[in-house]
């Protein structure tokens, strides 16, 4: 009974995502037993950890940006919602949009492939800035083809003007780098907001 009480505890815990394997029982009949329950937890916890790889990976398909692999849209109008109405959030802070300047144009004269790669530029760029800020609530996104959206949680307008000085610094770098074929290559908007 003892072997068998042992069998039952490990389908529940597999019922309870909990992945047991047991030592084959001494007695024979209940042998080819523990040896197909332990076959099968192995199976299971392959399969759940495939699934859950392809849900991450669906996860991240639907909330980021094929380009770049900044978040989207969706995903940083969901951090300003919680930003804006969070109690437990900062009770002000920045928004920036950053806009590719003219990119139809960039497309035309640098090529879809060159334009792509200002793209990533900027979006790595912009990325080292925003970790610098050193709070894990700031965050970063691309909104469309050429806009940026950045969050940044209890920073003030001073504090703002200064970053979004050091935004096109940055691009002013990108463009001498090569990157663009025209200056300014961004423009940057910000505004302050405050909960609710």
């Amino acid at each position: 009974q003892k072997p068998l009480r042992a069998i039952g505890e490990q389908a529940a815990a597999v019922g309870a995502n909990r992945f047991v394997l047991l030592p084959e029982p001494a007695v024979a009949e209940l042998r080819v037993v523990g040896r197909a329950m332990n076959t099968m937890v192995v199976r299971v916890q392959a399969m759940f950890a495939e699934q859950a790889a392809r849900l991450e990976a669906l996860r991240n398909e639907a909330n980021c940006d094929d380009l770049t692999r900044l978040p989207n849209r969706s995903l940083f109008m969901g951090c300003l919602r919680g930003a804006v109405a969070d109690e437990q959030a900062a009770l002000e802070g920045a928004l920036v949009v950053v806009r590719v300047r003219d990119l139809a144009r960039l497309n035309r004269s640098l090529g879809r492939e060159r334009t792509d790669i200002l793209l990533q530029a900027s979006a790595a760029m912009l990325r080292e800035l925003v970790q610098q800020q050193d709070d894990p609530a700031a965050s970063l996104a691309r909104l469309n083809g050429a806009e940026f959206g950045i969050l940044l949680p209890a920073v003030d307008a001073a504090a703002c003007v200064a970053w979004c000085g050091l935004v096109l610094d940055g691009f002013a770098r990108l463009y001498r780098q090569e990157y663009a074929d025209r200056e300014p290559v961004a423009s940057v908007g910000w505004t302050v907001y405050r909960h609710g």
